[in-house]
């Protein structure tokens, strides 16, 4: 792990236009996050987790304000121009967004959509090139059949098949950093240990730093390295992953995991 984190997100305030007044989602959040390490952020519904990795992104519609500083290797991202962000957004750093179906084009081929975003960060990569690249993903995230499954439509896969494609496309470029928002909410527990373990294995082979958002501390155990506890817009706790379950300090962290289900074995 360098000196230097990957990213620095100090004092953000996302605020959105609510009839006449202006309502604060993100309230002067502030953390990091350094090369090859994974960073949850947790927090119920509503506690502004996905606006914070929208504001990353720079993906927030037109009707919100966001001030404070996002600082990525350095470059300040809130004073970048919308041209210098795409750039930077699929080859830099990419999302994995929560439900898959959303966010796939139905009326595209899978191997189309991953095609797609090689195509505008390689414009020099011949169609052979992109398309044996395209392939070499799917392996990657270890769908089977990946020659098959690229000529496929979204709704011809599985929930957990379309997520390992839209990981697919995320990490096409080899991003430095990826956001991952819920990617396993939707997935049954067999499916969501494989994609975890297979976040994990790219995290390692690959040094990508990651944000990973969820509600679900069962997950947080399994794939963090260290834990931000997110509430009303605020971190109210910012701990090793060890630490946070060994010895949590918030009452809210306290409620969160006394809210996880157990293993209950008297009759």
């Amino acid at each position: 792990m360098t000196n230097s984190p990957l990213l620095r997100v100090k004092d953000l305030v996302a605020t959105f236009a609510s009839g006449s007044d202006f309502k604060p989602v993100v309230n002067g959040l502030s953390f990091h996050v350094y090369p090859g390490e994974i960073v949850a952020i947790v927090g119920e519904s509503g506690s502004g987790k996905s606006v914070t990795s929208l504001s990353i992104m720079g993906l927030l519609n037109r009707n919100a304000t966001i001030s404070g500083s996002i600082l990525y290797e350095g470059q300040e991202l809130l004073t970048m121009s919308a041209t210098e962000r795409r750039r930077l957004r699929g080859k830099e750093m990419s999302m994995i967004f929560q439900e898959p179906m959303s966010s796939l084009n139905p009326m595209l081929r899978i191997q189309t959509q991953i095609a797609e975003v090689l195509k505008i960060h390689n414009r020099s990569w011949s169609k052979s090139a992109i398309a044996k690249k395209v392939i070499d993903l799917l392996e990657q995230v270890d769908i089977p059949n990946p020659e098959e499954t690229a000529k496929r439509f979204p709704h011809q896969l599985s929930g957990g098949m379309r997520q390992r494609v839209m990981i697919a496309i995320a990490i096409a470029c080899q991003p430095k950093l990826l956001i991952a928002d819920e990617p396993t909410t939707a997935l049954d527990v067999t499916t969501q240990a494989q994609i975890l373990a297979l976040m994990k294995r790219l995290n390692k082979q690959n040094g990508t730093g990651i944000v990973f958002i969820t509600h679900d501390l069962s997950v947080v155990a399994d794939i963090a390295d260290r834990v931000l506890v997110m509430r009303t817009g605020k971190i109210v706790e910012e701990a090793t992953v060890f630490d946070l379950f060994d010895k949590p300090q918030h009452p809210y962290t306290l409620g969160l995991l006394k809210a996880m289900p157990t293993l209950d074995t008297s009759f």
